[in-house]
This record gives structure tokens, C-alpha cells and sequence, in this order.
């Protein structure tokens, strides 16, 4: 009969000992994880300049990327922050109806066009060789006349341009066009626009931008917006709301892969007699169980995706 028990009762001390471990583990990870994805979530603020796009039509917000793009992001970037788009309209459609003369058609939106003696010197050409942009939809870019002609009116992309790119046949000298940044949210606007009456490519009434901003981010508390513009506390509020709800798919897909772990420790941890059992559901007295330690961070992590759902929820 020895022979027979003394393996139970290894397996019997063995079995917590190791959900204690686990647990412990767990916790730690927990520990680890927690402030990351906050971090990662409310504080993701990336390579790139989030500028907000306001029109009598509607708002889009849209990424600059002045890593990529350092000549042309820069250049966008003086024009927002020295104030000079606000005022100027969207005042061009490209439709496949309405360029009978091109073989090679587009789909853009034109805007932020600024009188002559109102622009800075021209920009660089920067081509998608170059950068490694390339002319989908929502993506933004300079308008030219020939290469290093530049200033300050731009375009949106509607659906994939891959003849805008370096070595395109829309324009004759294959340089293709500089892409900079691209549309996160408001495209639907931007199909607004496009679909608006026009005489040719030009609109009957313009669209007026009233205003073009660059986000602070949630590490820049002055929250300076650009010339003329103070920080406010909902500054900070729209730039945390701003950076969760235009996290790409594979910033969530990290996060995911940073929580399958933690998730599958805590429930080895804790173990599946206060999980999931079928016989038995999680009662009071299991939390009650639990490190208080523990506890306190779990529930501060609930409260951190509780917060991420109200900011993505909140218009």
C-alpha cells in the first residue's frame, strides 16, 4: 500500500506547490504587462505627427510621417504650423468621369492651395523610392508641376494610385508624386467631397478647411498646437482618444500576443477549481483567496480597459 501512496501524496504536495508558482509568475506578469499595455495603448504615439483636418464638410485626421518623408513632413508641417491652411478650400475632384484626356486615370481630392507670395520655398522631391510610401487610399501627397516644385497644395488618394508612385505613367517624368502621410480617420469625407458638383475638376463651392492642426502628443503636456494655439486639457483628452482609436491592427496583434501568456499563467495559476469548472462557479470567497497584491493589480488593469473602451466609445 506504501508503494500506491507515496506517489499520490508527491502529486498531492507537487499540485499546489505548483499553482503557487504559477501564480506567482502570473502575478509578476501581470505586474509587467499591465503598465506596457497602457503604455502601448494610451501613450501609443509612434513615428509619425497626427494632424486634425477640419472642414466645412467634415474632419479628417491624418498621420505625417516625418521619418519617411523627412523633406516633404517637414515642409507639410511648416505650412500647418505657421496657420497658413486655414482658409483655403479643397477646391479640385478627380473622378474617372471627369479627365476624358488622360489615358491614365486617378481618384484624388486637391487642397491647401496658398497665394504665391504666402508659401515658403520649394520642397525637394522625395519619391516613394525614396521614402517606401507608396499611393493607396487615404494616402497623402504633394502636388507638382515639375520635380522640386513643390509648396503647399496636396492631395488625398482615393483607392489604390499605383501610378502616382516612382515610375508611374500619370506624369510624364515618372517621378511619380511625394507621398507624406495618410487619412486614419474621415475618409468617408473625403468621398463626400469628391462626389460634391464640380465644373470639370473644379468645384462649384469649394470646400473651406478651417482649420489644420497638429496634434500634441500625450507626452507634449504644453500641448503647443502650432502658432497662436495654447494647450488645454482636452488637448491631452483628443490626443490619447486619438492615438487608441488609430492603432493599427498589428500594434493590437502585439498587445494580444503580450496577454496570451499572462492569461494562460494566471489561469494555470489560479487553476480551473476557481475558473471554469463546471461543477463550480467563481464565488466571493475564491477572490477573497486571492493575494491581495494580486488582486489590487488585476483589478487596476480591469480599470485600464475599462478606460480604453470609454476612450474608444466616446465620440
Amino acid at each position: 500500500m506504501a508503494m500506491e501512496t507515496r506517489p499520490e501524496n508527491a502529486r498531492g504536495k507537487a499540485g499546489p506547490a505548483l499553482r503557487r508558482s504559477l501564480l506567482t509568475i502570473a502575478g509578476l506578469a501581470l505586474v509587467v504587462l499591465a503598465p506596457l499595455f497602457v503604455r502601448s495603448c494610451l501613450f501609443y504615439e509612434g513615428d509619425w505627427v497626427t494632424c486634425r483636418l477640419r472642414t466645412s464638410a467634415g474632419e479628417i485626421l491624418f498621420r505625417v510621417y516625418p521619418k519617411k518623408a523627412p523633406l516633404t513632413a517637414a515642409n507639410f508641417l511648416r505650412y500647418v504650423e505657421a496657420g497658413r491652411y486655414k482658409g483655403t478650400t479643397f477646391f479640385r475632384v478627380v473622378t474617372p468621369e471627369n479627365q476624358p484626356d488622360n489615358q491614365v486615370k486617378i481618384e484624388v481630392i486637391q487642397g491647401g492651395d496658398i497665394p504665391e507670395e504666402n508659401c515658403f520655398d520649394p520642397v525637394a522631391h522625395e519619391t516613394t523610392a525614396t521614402t517606401g510610401l507608396r499611393h493607396r487610399d487615404g494616402t497623402v501627397s504633394m502636388a507638382r508641376n515639375e520635380p522640386g516644385t513643390a509648396t503647399s497644395s496636396f492631395f488625398i488618394c482615393i483607392g489604390r494610385q499605383p501610378e502616382l508612385n516612382f515610375g508611374g505613367r500619370r506624369n510624364p517624368d515618372g517621378q511619380g508624386f511625394a507621398a507624406f502621410g495618410r487619412v486614419v480617420k474621415g475618409m468617408d469625407v473625403v468621398r463626400r467631397i469628391q462626389r460634391l458638383e464640380a465644373d470639370g475638376q473644379t468645384l462649384k463651392a469649394p470646400v473651406v478647411i478651417d482649420s489644420l492642426i497638429r496634434l500634441a502628443k500625450p507626452s507634449q503636456v504644453e500641448g503647443v498646437f502650432g502658432k497662436g494655439h495654447k494647450g488645454k486639457p482636452g488637448d491631452i483628452w483628443e490626443a490619447l482618444r486619438s492615438n487608441v482609436k488609430r492603432m493599427a491592427f498589428q500594434d493590437f496583434a502585439k498587445l494580444l500576443l503580450l496577454l496570451v501568456p499572462f492569461g494562460w499563467l494566471l489561469w494555470r495559476g489560479i487553476g480551473p477549481r476557481r475558473f471554469g469548472r463546471v461543477d463550480r462557479e467563481f464565488s466571493a470567497s475564491d477572490w477573497q483567496s486571492i493575494n491581495p497584491a494580486l488582486r489590487l493589480v488585476i483589478v487596476l488593469f480591469l480599470l485600464a480597459l475599462l478606460a480604453i473602451v470609454i476612450i474608444l466609445v466616446a465620440g
